[in-house]
């Protein structure tokens, strides 16, 4: 595939006037995004004690590291590769064969990391009690990663406003399912994770089958070993940034309780808000 640019980049005038519209667009979807999400915050604390928030916390994280360390990052090469891309099928191919790249690599991990998670959950609490929960957020989290390509072509595209109602549509879903599972069901940590699992089941395959109608199916595995040369290098600065924002955690849970896991992660959202609200918008432009 021959990536040499022939697009010229658009006046300095248009990019700023674009940077603004569409940065302003993802401000306001994350804002809203984040005050529904806050609605979450008081039925997490009515309905589950600290220690089921700080349970659902490492369950979460620990889904995070493995995902971020197994998919090599690979999403992260899109928009390199995209706009290196000399015809429309050439970027179109760049999208299809992440897609498809992302998918094995992940379904790899999958078949991995399933049968291991008895071990994982006595290696992180001592017990293979949440052996299933873990099952459930690794599948969660594996719909949720093959999400990663088609949300970047959106934003490659330039689809704030489609990018925000999908956001948007996440949110008002795992409100309202985390109302059945956790407040009426009672299901505790398992509603959560379900709340996820089945939201993820039910977009990830609708808007993988649209990006792909318009790009059309495609594997090039010349561009696939381009993008992990491009993105493996990064996976080490990933964990990096993991380790700082999110081990307290785990350091919390082997020399405390998951008592104060909970309590602090809650109170780390808060401090969060500020990098979210601020330079998240304009990072997704």
């Amino acid at each position: 595939m021959d990536v040499t640019p022939i697009n010229g980049p658009r006046p300095a005038s248009g990019q700023m006037r674009g940077l603004v519209m569409h940065s302003a667009v993802y401000w306001v979807g994350t804002m809203v995004a984040k005050f529904m999400g806050f609605l979450l915050i008081p039925l997490y604390t009515r309905h589950l004690t600290p220690a089921n928030y700080g349970t659902l916390e490492l369950v979460v994280l620990t889904a995070d590291v493995f995902c971020m360390v197994l998919s090599m990052q690979l999403t992260t090469a899109v928009f390199k590769y995209y706009h290196a891309g000399r015809s429309e099928a050439d970027r179109n191919k760049v999208i299809s064969t992440a897609m498809i790249g992302v998918a094995i690599m992940l379904m790899v991990a999958l078949a991995v990391l399933l049968p291991l998670a008895g071990a994982v959950s006595t290696m992180i609490f001592g017990t293979t009690e949440y052996r299933n929960i873990l099952r459930i957020q690794f599948i969660s989290l594996f719909l949720a990663s093959l999400q990663t390509v088609p949300l970047s072509f959106l934003r490659i595209k330039e689809k704030s406003v489609a990018f925000v109602a999908l956001d948007l549509a996440q949110v008002l879903a795992l409100i309202s399912l985390n109302v059945l599972f956790i407040v009426i069901l009672d299901y505790g940590v398992l509603g959560a994770v379900l709340s996820g699992a089945i939201w993820f089941s039910i977009s990830c395959p609708v808007l993988a089958t649209t990006v792909l109608r318009r790009t059309g199916i495609g594997f090039d595995g010349v561009l696939v070993r381009q993008m992990l040369r491009y993105s493996g290098p990064l996976v080490p600065g990933m964990v990096g940034m993991f380790v700082l924002h999110f081990y307290d955690r785990f350091f919390l849970n082997h020399y405390a309780t998951l008592e104060q896991v909970g309590i602090y992660a809650i109170a780390y959202k808060f401090g969060f808000l500020i990098s979210q609200v601020v330079a998240y918008p304009f990072d997704l432009i």
